[in-house]
């Protein structure tokens, strides 16, 4: 697979704390998950505050995600202050 044939997606979304239309762009990548690293994670919730499916859990001490659910819309990454999310896989 190229670069070129991977399929990019928008989605938009309206953010209710600000009253605006928010846009986030997703790459579906055949093989990439979001994935938690569980030494980093210490539990604060921003991630589930962000994810507009609900997909992200409290399981205390940290949280879980539901990848089967999750439409990678990537709003989870830069929310979360000690960059325990990201997403991971290898073109093939």
């Amino acid at each position: 697979m190229t670069h070129h044939e991977i399929a990019v997606e928008m989605r938009g979304w309206v953010d209710l704390k600000k009253g605006s239309a928010t846009q986030s762009y997703m790459a579906r990548l055949p093989g990439h998950s979001l994935t938690l690293n569980e030494i980093k994670c210490f539990g604060c919730g921003a991630c589930i505050a962000v994810c507009p499916i609900d997909v992200i859990r409290m399981m205390p001490p940290i949280v879980n995600i539901k990848e089967s659910a999750c439409t990678h819309c990537n709003l989870c990454i830069p929310a979360c202050p000690v960059h325990a999310l990201s997403i991971e896989g290898v073109l093939e």
